[in-house]
């Protein structure tokens, strides 16, 4: 059993930087998983930079609400780092 990160972004900036950040989004919440005792097979890393909003608009509100790591639950990470 394991967690899949999947690291979101605001529509701010182009779709290149915003998968990057997203990316480093997750990766980061990884860290903080595997600091705490996670082993790194049990944790694997996506993003959606902003493809995937969770509020639609442009408001701070909004801007500040896709910027996020969701966390799900995986049961099959052979293939994660």
């Amino acid at each position: 059993m394991g967690v899949s990160l999947a690291g979101h972004s605001c529509e701010l900036g182009t779709e290149e930087y915003n998968l990057a950040l997203g990316y480093e989004r997750a990766n980061a919440a990884r860290e903080d998983l595997v600091r705490l005792g996670a082993l790194d097979r049990q944790v694997s890393v996506t993003s959606y930079g902003e493809l995937r909003p969770a509020e639609p608009g442009s408001s701070e509100d909004a801007l500040a609400k896709n910027r996020r790591t969701e966390i799900t639950p995986a049961r099959n990470l052979s293939s994660a780092r």
